[in-house]
């Protein structure tokens, strides 16, 4: 395995997940399970899957010679709200944050209490893009056509990141925490 080749960690999340889903058609839906959107960093990939009834973000890291994926996979009903033209006080409609634990295997950093803090939403037409920082770690995601925002941060226990939308006319919404 390589942990620059995004689409082993893709598949199996997919084949997890649709392995509980399965198990579970009544709650998790009738129909396959398919990725929307992923995010890469080194050592990790995270990646929206959906289908016609959930969302569900899986956190993938690569550690000794392999793809991990977590043991339960929890995720949402999927949200079918119509993107809007403005963005509002909210600044993301349907947005869903998920914080994951793993620890840090970078020696500079001063405490292991690390994980890895992901955003997924549905920016308006006038979003240019988001920017997710943390203490340690800053994303800068870039709606995709469908309006979808998809970031990846690391933080640290006492880190509480910040979302900020901003629009094609220069404003900037805060979003979050």
């Amino acid at each position: 395995m390589d942990d620059n080749d995004a689409s082993e960690a893709i598949d199996l999340a997919l084949t997890k997940l649709e392995g509980q889903r399965a198990s579970h058609v009544d709650m998790m839906g009738s129909t396959p399970f398919a990725p929307l959107a992923h995010v890469q960093r080194p050592r990790v990939v995270a990646v929206v899957l959906q289908n016609n009834a959930m969302r569900i973000t899986v956190v993938v890291d690569y550690h000794e010679g392999g793809w991990r994926v977590p043991t339960m996979l929890t995720g949402s009903r999927r949200n079918t709200a119509a993107r809007a033209l403005e963005t509002g006080p909210m600044g993301l409609r349907a947005k869903s944050m998920k914080k994951v634990r793993r620890p840090s295997t970078d020696p500079k950093r001063s405490t292991p209490e690390h994980y890895w803090f992901t955003l997924t939403g549905l920016a308006a037409v006038d979003v240019d893009h988001v920017v997710v920082t943390s203490d340690v770690d800053t994303f800068r995601a870039v709606p995709d056509s469908d309006g979808v925002v998809f970031a990846l941060v690391e933080a640290t226990d006492t880190s509480n990141p910040a979302i900020v939308v901003h629009t094609r006319d220069g404003r900037e919404v805060l979003a979050g925490p």
